[in-house]
């Protein structure tokens, strides 16, 4: 009886099917990398750690396509199949890193400048330089500097604060040209409003209610129709 049990136990653990640890990546990757090896190819199989390989009752099947630069692990018990890519230096995805359009500009200019079109410039930068920057005009022409800047600066929008070139209640001259012919007349902001930006006006002589675009300092082209 002292005898049977290590014997027994000897049997036991040659009949005992042995369970290869295919869900552990390591020793499966390292025989996919040696088969690439021996293919005549350098690389390494795609494996994702977020899809780890089923557990398989014996050492699974490994097959190598030159052509399709992939291996091929086959399982026969339980029975599955995964297909890899195989990534090299030269076929690895490389992230695509695509400019930016942001707003710089065109000269040094020093600060209280009141900005224009003119003075903006659409510059093509890396992704990852100034995040903040200002991308649309609409956002930066018309307002103040608040600090000189040089040529080709990136601009942000701590760079600038509003700056309105009519403010509500300001007398205006308010033109309007008709073929050639200009109508000047007097009336009364409304609203604070930048250069550029539609403004609503109340005539002096007619009480009427008028809607212009802001051309300069107490300055505003009406819109013919609302004239």
């Amino acid at each position: 009886m002292m005898m049977f049990r290590p014997l027994a136990a000897v049997m036991l653990m040659l009949v005992a099917p042995v369970q290869a640890m295919a869900s552990d990546t390591r020793p499966l990757l390292e025989r996919l990398e040696a088969a690439i090896v021996e293919a005549g190819l350098a690389g390494s199989p795609a494996m994702s750690p977020h899809r780890p390989t089923p557990d398989c009752d014996l050492p699974p099947k490994i097959e190598v396509d030159r052509e399709a630069l992939s291996v091929t692990v086959s399982c026969q018990a339980p029975r599955w199949r995964r297909i890899f890519r195989i990534i090299s230096e030269k076929t690895a995805p490389r992230p695509v890193t695509l400019p930016r359009t942001v707003l710089t500009l065109v000269e040094s200019l020093p600060a209280g400048t009141i900005l224009q079109s003119a003075h903006i410039a659409e510059t093509d930068v890396p992704p990852t330089a100034a995040t903040t920057a200002l991308v649309l005009r609409d956002h930066a022409v018309g307002r103040r500097l608040k600090t000189a800047l040089g040529a080709g600066r990136v601009l942000q929008a701590r760079h600038l604060e509003m700056s309105y070139t009519l403010q509500k209640g300001d007398l205006v001259t308010v033109t309007l040209d008709m073929q050639g012919i200009k109508v000047a007349a007097e009336a009364i902001a409304l609203e604070n409003a930048q250069l550029g930006e539609r403004v609503e006006l109340q005539s002096v002589s007619s009480d009427k209610i008028l809607t212009g675009i802001v051309t300069g300092t107490g300055k505003v082209s009406v819109v013919a129709k609302t004239f």
